[in-house]
């Protein structure tokens, strides 16, 4: 089995801010040479980013409590990336994802498929 090392990075978007001059930050997970880019749901000034650190600067108000997201989403994606690793089955990086946000990985089976397991 060839174990692939997964990537996060955050980042934001200083040209989509919002009314309130606040940018929001993104995530980006490279799993196997493939992507899924998503919003953390978290909005900062783009003038207290730093994006070699991927965090907030020490000047801002808020920087402790967001950083603290930051980190605990880190968290969340790797613990979601080990339990995929125990379960020895082939995923993706949409499947990380998925277990990240907490959705069911199982398929869910149509009439065809319920027929066909029913006949077996």
């Amino acid at each position: 089995m060839t174990l692939h090392k997964l990537y996060y990075r955050f980042s934001i978007k200083p040209g989509a801010t919002n009314n309130y001059g606040l940018a929001p930050i993104r995530c980006r997970l490279t799993y196997n040479k493939n992507r899924k880019d998503f919003s953390t749901g978290i909005t900062v000034n783009p003038d207290h980013w730093n994006p070699k650190k991927q965090r907030l600067l020490d000047q801002s108000d808020q920087e402790e409590t967001t950083n603290m997201q930051l980190s605990l989403i880190e968290h969340k994606i790797s613990k979601a990336f080990l339990m995929l690793q125990v379960g020895e089955e082939p995923f993706s990086v949409n499947d990380i994802y998925n277990q990240f946000k907490g959705k069911s990985l199982k398929q869910d089976m149509g009439i065809v498929e319920v027929w066909d397991l029913h006949n077996e």
